[in-house]
């Protein structure tokens, strides 16, 4: 992968590499990210793996590099909550019975979660700048 954006990449070029993670200290979060898992299984898992960012030092190897993190927050109705989760690919369609299950589920979280009929869903921007080293 370095290797083919050294090669793409002006000499004085330089990659950003861009991640929306979903902080798992907010309960919202927890409470989603267990309702994913369970009804997205094992390819929700490989999909969370995806928010492991400890390789991406790697990438740069001994070049230096810039992280920045932003937080945010998307404000959601009952239906945009719902629409947030089925929309993953690992969750079930909505017109079969266990989509019919996770609906109610978020239904429930949102309850829970809602304040003046809205819950708010934070996120963490983390962003990585700087050029890869060559590959050796």
């Amino acid at each position: 992968v370095r290797r083919e954006w050294l090669r793409v990449l002006k000499p004085d070029g330089r990659v950003v590499l861009v991640w929306n993670t979903r902080p798992m200290t907010d309960p919202l979060q927890k409470a989603l990210n267990d309702l994913l898992a369970e009804f997205g299984g094992g390819k929700q898992a490989a999909l969370d793996r995806l928010q492991d960012l400890s390789r991406v030092p790697a990438f740069f190897a001994r070049q230096t590099f810039a992280r920045f993190e932003l937080t945010h927050v998307q404000q959601l109705d009952r239906d945009g909550l719902t629409s947030l989760a089925l929309s993953r690919s690992a969750m079930p369609d909505r017109g079969t019975a266990e989509g019919e299950l996770a609906v109610q589920r978020l239904s429930r979280l949102f309850d829970e979660y809602a304040a003046d009929g809205k819950v708010s869903v934070p996120y963490r921007t983390v962003a990585f700048i700087g050029r890869p080293a060559s590959a050796k």
